[in-house]
């Protein structure tokens, strides 16, 4: 598998992700199971990770065409039933036709929730939810609101929320944030949010990577003082090494696509870093 020959997020990848139809949803999948995994591995053992329904909403792949109402069960009588005999001697009809199980408007993402259990007991305290931000959830989005709301619940209930924005096109989820698609002084593309509920802590911390920098290690906020340190520019580059296609679908030998979604300088320094790739 390729690897990612950018030192932070791939902006050729993330371009054509955030594009209608480009993938964001799959990536959103692959990469919320690695952060699960890696977590399991560094956690103390009386923490355990579980990929589990996220507080945001997300919306089917706008490539596909519209989905019209089917019902769940179609019974068909003997005689009105096509089939393609199989290779045996006799020819195995069904009694039952289902249609297939296809989106309407609207599909659950998942997140990585962290669990504290004592002495082995299930399912555990929740500490801490890990969500990877979407469009469609952050200002602007169709469902912000809706995430908002989920998000003050959570935290007035006690739980960290760590947010990962990747969303370069996309407004930060909290105003207070400089916004690099409205060009703020200080901006930066991608963030990572820590909402750190801990008592002797009890503060939101935002971390800022630059097109040239690798995603920061933060540390992720367990129960009372406990935390572990992640690596979060590791399980990117795992991510995009673990899937065939996010090296599929880059071209590097092609123009950056949506490249004015970039600061110029920035579009300077992506160019750069493939034209030292390529040497």
């Amino acid at each position: 598998m390729a690897e990612n020959p950018f030192p932070g997020v791939n902006p050729y990848l993330n371009s054509v992700l955030l594009q209608p139809g480009g993938g964001w949803e799959m990536f959103h999948a692959e990469h919320i199971a690695m952060i699960r995994r890696k977590l399991d591995v560094i956690m103390p053992e009386n923490y355990y990770s579980a990929s589990e329904k996220s507080m945001q909403i997300g919306l089917p792949d706008a490539s596909l065409p519209a989905m019209r109402t089917q019902p769940d069960v179609s019974v068909f009588r003997k005689d009105e039933i096509s089939t393609v005999a199989p290779s045996t001697t006799e020819a195995i009809e069904p009694v039952l036709a289902m249609p297939l199980a296809l989106p309407t408007d609207e599909f659950d993402l998942m997140s990585v929730n962290i669990y504290q259990t004592e002495g082995g007991s299930y399912p555990g305290v929740l500490v801490t939810r890990i969500e990877l931000l979407s469009p469609a959830n952050v200002p602007g989005g169709s469902h912000h609101d809706q995430y908002m709301s989920k998000r003050y619940e959570t935290l007035m209930h006690g739980v960290n929320v760590v947010e990962l924005h990747y969303l370069h096109t996309m407004h930060p989820v909290l105003s207070r944030i400089p916004s690099y698609r409205r060009r703020d002084e200080g901006a930066y593309p991608y963030y990572i949010i820590v909402g750190d509920q801990r008592p002797l802590i009890n503060e939101m911390r935002v971390f800022g990577a630059a097109i040239d920098q690798p995603l920061p290690e933060f540390t992720v906020p367990l129960a009372k003082t406990e935390g572990v340190l992640m690596d979060l520019q590791d399980v990117y580059d795992t991510t995009f090494a673990g899937a065939r296609v996010f090296s599929v679908i880059v071209d590097y030998d092609k123009p950056l696509l949506d490249a004015d979604a970039y600061t110029e300088a920035d579009q300077k320094r992506i160019a750069e870093i493939i034209k030292k790739e390529e040497q």
